[in-house]
């Protein structure tokens, strides 16, 4: 088969697919899974957030984005508070967090948000951490259904206002 004939059978000349999706094994359209790494460490002293990672996000567009990753914070009086924002009128938002706060004889203690509604996350988790400069897991899973904005989604971290929050680099957040 040529290269257009092959095209053509597996529906990429049909129109199948837009410029934003892909034709998998299964022949049908998917998303492309997009990933972002933390190539060096986040810090974050600060009570206003600051931006993590985030990614480009179509108008009119559902997409789910699972964040994880290691943090630590510099004193047990500071925290790991995060914020979500992005394109102005979501019609849907549902996100859950979970982290690490606390670790006795290798058992972890865990804290878990969850919401859902048409705005976006803000002040959640503002808990001191039960160790300090200690590795503690985190996992943000949302499912963010767009208006007719397109614009950016931004994961964003804050602490105290004291104290130093670490996100340690390798931790990542995909998209789809």
């Amino acid at each position: 088969l040529s290269n257009a004939a092959a095209a053509d059978v597996y529906g990429l000349w049909s129109g199948t697919c837009s410029a934003t999706t892909y034709l998998n094994g299964a022949g049908t359209c998917a998303t492309p899974v997009i990933k972002s790494v933390l190539a060096s460490n986040y810090t974050n002293s600060s009570s206003t957030p600051s931006t993590i990672i985030s990614f480009a996000v179509a108008a009119n567009a559902t997409n789910v984005y699972h964040c994880r990753g290691l943090w630590q914070e510099s004193n047990t009086s500071g925290y790991f508070g995060f914020t979500m924002t992005g394109p102005a009128s979501p019609t849907s938002v549902v996100w859950d967090f979970q982290k690490e706060n606390n670790e006795t004889s290798n058992s972890p203690t865990l804290l878990w948000y969850k919401g859902n509604g048409t705005s976006y996350p803000t002040s959640v988790g503002a808990t001191g951490a039960g160790l300090a400069n200690t590795d503690l897991t985190w996992d943000l899973t949302v499912s963010m259904t767009n208006g007719s904005t397109a614009g950016t989604a931004a994961f964003q971290g804050y602490s105290d206002g004291t104290h130093q929050l670490t996100i340690l680099a390798g931790s990542f957040c995909t998209q789809q």
